[in-house]
């Protein structure tokens, strides 16, 4: 069983924290509860900011408290932030942890993911053990940029 790291929280806000295991990967857990968008937004944005420091374009994404994702966040997510994440943040790898509510499941399943090249691999997990074992092994890719 592989140890959990110890991570530095980096930034928190009412829907998520982010926090980095240094020179492994980003760790992004979302809180339970509504969310405004700019909240949603700021988070997301930030992670790619710090993703493209930390160079290794590894994340794990804890959702598993997560509510479902509204109309505009899912939208926002496909037709602008993902385009964009390997290009400014150099993301490659997700290792997910999906979220326990059905609704919030079922939604972000929903999402139509757009071609992008070079778009994150995402694996999905149950066990937090698993999916860091995972993200460990995968290899960091440099930015073209």
């Amino acid at each position: 069983m592989e140890a959990l790291a110890v991570a530095d929280t980096i930034f928190a806000n009412s829907v998520a924290e982010l926090s980095a295991a240094p020179n492994e990967y980003l760790r992004l857990t979302w809180r339970s509860g509504p969310r405004y968008l700019d909240d949603f937004q700021a988070v997301m944005n930030l992670l790619l900011q710090v993703c493209r420091r930390q160079g290794t374009g590894k994340v794990l994404v804890d959702q598993r408290d997560m509510a479902a994702l509204t109309p505009a966040e899912g939208a926002w997510i496909v037709e602008d932030w993902l385009p964009r994440s390997v290009v400014q943040g150099n993301y490659r790898y997700a290792a997910v942890l999906p979220p326990t509510d059905p609704e919030a499941l079922d939604a972000i399943r929903a999402l139509k993911w757009p071609p992008v090249p070079e778009a994150p691999y995402i694996a999905s997990f149950t066990d937090e053990s698993a999916a860091l074992t995972w993200l460990r092994r995968q290899v960091p890719v440099a930015s073209m940029l």
